[in-house]
């Protein structure tokens, strides 16, 4: 909407007054329709510069309530100045305003609003003449609206109000339109600088929009180059790879049929080589027929010619018996024997009747004086000879006659090795003598060493460990990687036949097993060794019953699983799942028989160390002797034939120390577990049961409580335990640190201590085992 400002003036002036009146009439009316609903709309109209801000809100308030008192005095003035107009009298009747406001309630909010309003008026009078608005409202009557003659009428009534201001009033209106003219001056030339910088901003921005516009189209131009070269590169390598690929299959296709030429011939080739080697195979296999057909026929005749020699001589045996006046022709070939029979002869001169019982494959002696029997038995003298054993002693300087052996020290000691004995009284009473050889001539002395505690086999003793001497026995190997050594010995055998309060004449001292051995003597060892060297564990190495002792302990006794670093079994014992040979099974079927004999005989220990047996041994098991062979033969039943790994030259040494005795009850024991199939305690009856476990069946090993690392070494020819038995133990153990068979099919039970390569075989895996923990 326009505004008084200067340049409005100056239209005012220059055109009618009558024009320029109806141009701010027609504007003021537009607005005022508005401002009934819209009241500040009156902000905006012609009234604004003429009116302070107490006046404007008046009049908007006016016109935005209908129901005020305000617009209901309006509508008075109206009605009253339309009466007044319609007599075309308005200029003689303007001193009847002062009547018109009489006759209507005022109060000073009316007034306020009539000054405003009367302002207004005068100002638009002061162009124009009350005659020339009239004329004009009456031309332009048939055109307004009802709305439009209400606010001319009520406007032309306040133009009549306005022309009674006194010249005071007009000073004052004047001064008031003067500082708002030059406000309003002030405010447009603001305004028109702020258009002429709003200009200059919007050229500026216009030209940064041409850069901008320029600079894309460059760039579009750049990006189009860009997109043309690509896909023109993309292209090029398209094709490029489409001719490598075909190339590529090309020479896949070539590779093919050369690979598939080559299959074919090598399809051909394996035929042949099938054909080659089934014909190879056939002829293995006929080679292998023939060499076990001629094996078998060696046998067969080794055994025809046993059967004949042993029909020979039972045939001589019963002719010496029937006839004695034959005595004299036999001389000559039973002297090839006298070697053998001479220290029976020598201990009885009137035997008259000897015999070689093979069926039950043993040597049974029995002496007859005046065709009497002699209350001295035979069979105790063979199985359990009286006298004392083979003199022991500590220098080979002392080896003087045929009854003289080294014991431990003087075996050891020959070698330039340090050696010593210790014993122990176990708690029920045993006296155990046990050895050591605390370094090695190579080892360093100054170094605490650790220590292993070294348990012999059944029938053994510590002995039979140092027999051949450095670079072949395990204890010296031990001693010289830097280890202390500690060797057990079984109560029972020749340096463990002590009690405190029994003899080895009392039977109740023989009344053990090797339950008792694992129960009492090998925890007696551990605890004085780990005291003595001052340490808290060792390594623990058994062979055969050695290892059956330490499943005992262990299982029985979990305290002392603490106490072991690795526990290295040789030849386990434990479980018996294998199947005996015919000879080991002709023994175990007639173990009851022997039972009754043993026991008839007063027999509670067997085949102890003794003079008797150096003596057999000497005279039948040396290289001249005719023997030997049998004596290699009941070698080989005991632990299983392995001809390159015995050195049959060394039998009759060996047979020094071995056997070296044991208890009736510990083969028992073992008999009773390979017939109930279980690994538990000796079976003393139902109620010898109850008073050694307190309970009728004995208990059984439970090894799933052996937590100590074990290391499981077997033989596979060996006949008394093989890979069968201890893979059974195998399964039950928690902690297994190895489980592997000597890399050596043929070795065998007793190949463990006397085997010519146990060195490179078994004793240096020992080492490296021990060396991982």
């Amino acid at each position: 909407m326009s505004k008084f400002n200067k340049e409005s003036k100056k239209n005012v002036l220059d055109s009618t007054v009558m024009e320029y009146i109806m141009q701010i009439f027609n504007q003021t009316i537009k607005k005022l329709q508005l401002a009934i609903t819209v009241p500040i709309l009156v902000q905006n109209s012609v009234l604004y510069p003429l009116l302070t801000p107490e006046e404007m809100d008046l009049v908007a308030n006016v016109f935005s309530s209908k129901k005020s008192t305000l617009f209901l005095h309006t509508n008075k003035i109206y009605s009253k100045t339309q009466s007044y107009l319609s007599n075309s009298e308005m200029r003689q009747n303007l001193n009847k305003s002062s009547a018109i406001e009489s006759e209507c309630d005022t109060n000073n909010e009316v007034e306020i609003f009539d000054a405003a309003v009367f302002k207004m008026l005068k100002v638009l009078y002061s162009y124009s003449s009350i005659h020339k608005m009239t004329e004009l409202y009456q031309k332009n009557i048939s055109t307004q609206s009802s709305l439009f003659k209400h606010h001319f009428n009520y406007f032309m009534e306040y133009v009549i109000s306005v022309m009674r201001t006194t010249p005071e009033e007009e000073n004052v209106r004047n001064m008031h339109y003067k500082n708002i003219w030059y406000g309003h001056k002030n405010a447009l030339k603001e305004i028109k600088e702020l258009t002429e910088s709003l200009e200059a901003l919007r050229k500026s921005k216009e030209k940064e929009m041409e850069s901008v516009i320029t600079q894309y189209k460059t760039d579009t131009m750049i990006m189009d180059s860009l997109n043309r070269k690509c896909v023109e590169d993309l292209h090029n390598v398209s094709n490029k790879y489409e001719r490598k690929q075909l190339m590529l299959h090309k020479n896949w296709e070539t590779k093919r049929e050369e690979l598939c030429v080559s299959l074919d011939k090598i399809k051909i080739d394996l035929g042949i080589l099938k054909s080659r080697n089934l014909s190879a195979t056939l002829e293995l296999d006929n080679k292998r027929v023939k060499t076990e057909a001629q094996l078998l026929s060696i046998i067969n005749k080794f055994d025809t010619d046993m059967d004949e020699r042993q029909t020979e001589f039972d045939e001589l045996t019963e002719t010496y018996q029937s006839d004695s006046m034959e005595k004299d022709s036999l001389k000559t070939e039973i002297k090839l024997q006298e070697s053998t029979y001479n220290f029976f002869l020598n201990e009885h001169q009137n035997t008259s009747q000897t015999y070689i019982d093979e069926s039950s494959e043993y040597i049974g002696v029995e002496c007859c004086l005046a065709r009497k029997k002699s209350s001295f038995s035979l069979l105790k003298y063979f199985i359990s000879p009286p006298g004392s054993a083979p003199k022991k002693v500590k220098s080979v300087s002392e080896l003087i006659g045929d009854d003289v052996v080294l014991d431990f020290t003087g075996l050891v000691q020959r070698h330039g090795y340090p050696a010593e004995e210790h014993s122990i009284t176990t708690d029920d009473g045993y006296i155990l003598t046990f050895h050591r050889i605390p370094n090695s001539p190579l080892s360093d002395t100054s170094k605490k060493k650790p220590v292993v505690f070294v348990q012999h086999g059944m029938t053994a003793s510590s002995d039979t460990w140092v027999m051949f001497g450095p670079k072949k026995d395990l204890p010296f190997i031990l001693a010289d990687a830097g280890y202390d050594v500690w060797l057990g010995n079984f109560r029972g055998n020749t340096y463990c036949r002590s009690h405190a309060r029994l003899t080895t004449d009392d039977p109740i001292f023989w009344q053990f097993s090797y339950h008792d051995v694992g129960m009492h003597d090998t925890p007696a060892y551990i605890d004085y060794v780990l005291n003595y060297t001052d340490s808290n564990k060792l390594f623990y190495i058994g062979h055969s019953m050695g290892t059956s002792v330490s499943y005992v302990m262990l299982s029985m006794k979990p305290s002392y699983n603490d106490k072991m670093r690795l526990v290295i079994s040789l030849a386990p014992v434990s479980y018996f799942k294998h199947k005996f040979t015919p000879a080991l099974q002709r023994v175990l079927d007639n173990v009851p028989q022997f039972k009754k004999i043993l026991s008839s005989n007063g027999i509670y220990d067997v085949v102890p160390q003794s003079k008797i047996y150096k003596k057999l041994a000497k005279s039948a098991c040396t290289d001249k002797s005719i023997f030997q062979p049998i004596c290699e033969s009941i070698y080989f039943m005991i632990s299983g034939r392995d001809k390159a790994q015995l050195n049959s030259t060394a039998l009759s040494y060996i047979m020094n120390y071995v056997p070296a005795g044991i208890s009736t009850q510990s083969l028992l024991h073992y008999y009773q577990n390979i017939m109930t199939g279980e690994f538990k305690a000796y079976d003393y009856g139902y109620e010898d049961n109850m008073a050694h476990y307190k309970q009728s069946k004995p208990p059984v090993y439970d090894v799933g409580k052996i937590t100590a690392p074990v290391a499981l070494i077997y033989g596979i020819n060996d006949v008394l335990t093989n890979e069968e038995d201890a893979r059974e133990l195998y399964k039950r153990l928690p902690n297994v640190a190895a489980f592997e068979p000597v890399p050596y099919e043929c070795f065998s039970h007793l190949d463990f201590i006397v085997g010519n390569d146990a060195k490179s075989l078994v004793y240096d895996r020992i080492l490296n085992l021990m060396k991982e923990f």
